[in-house]
């Protein structure tokens, strides 16, 4: 019996947490994360990727991409799927797009990863298979 209490309290406990989740959280961090049971695609790989690295290359992105050029913008269109031919090209879009990728000097590095895809998609730059 008490082993059937246990099993049903964690139960609830699991149910809450994942309800108090959903309210707190989009659909959208389990899909880019791959917890929400969906396989990956490229593109999820892609913008993961992405945001690992503009996470750990804040400071060093806000430098470049306001410069327009740069060792670090230029591995960050890379994974943003900007084949080397498209290179100047694409560090061109991303410091046009410098006030919004980086409204307040502590942007959140999803913001980033998300306003570089959308500037690249809208300039029709890379944002494809990199090559």
């Amino acid at each position: 019996m008490k082993n059937i209490v246990t099993a049903v309290a964690v139960m609830m406990v699991s149910s809450f947490s994942r309800q108090i989740s959903n309210v707190f959280t989009s659909n959208s961090i389990a899909m880019t994360s791959g917890t929400s049971g969906c396989a990956k695609h490229s593109i999820v790989k892609r913008e993961a990727e992405a945001m690992y690295y503009a996470e750990a290359n804040d400071q060093k992105l806000l430098d470049e991409v306001d410069e327009g050029k740069g060792e670090h913008v230029a591995a960050f269109a890379r994974v943003l799927g900007c084949p080397s031919g498209q290179m100047d090209h694409a560090q061109s879009v991303l410091q046009r797009s410098y006030d919004r990728l980086f409204p307040v000097n502590n942007a959140r590095p999803q913001d980033l990863v998300q306003g570089a895809m959308g500037s690249l998609i809208e300039s029709g730059t890379c944002v494809g298979d990199r090559s």
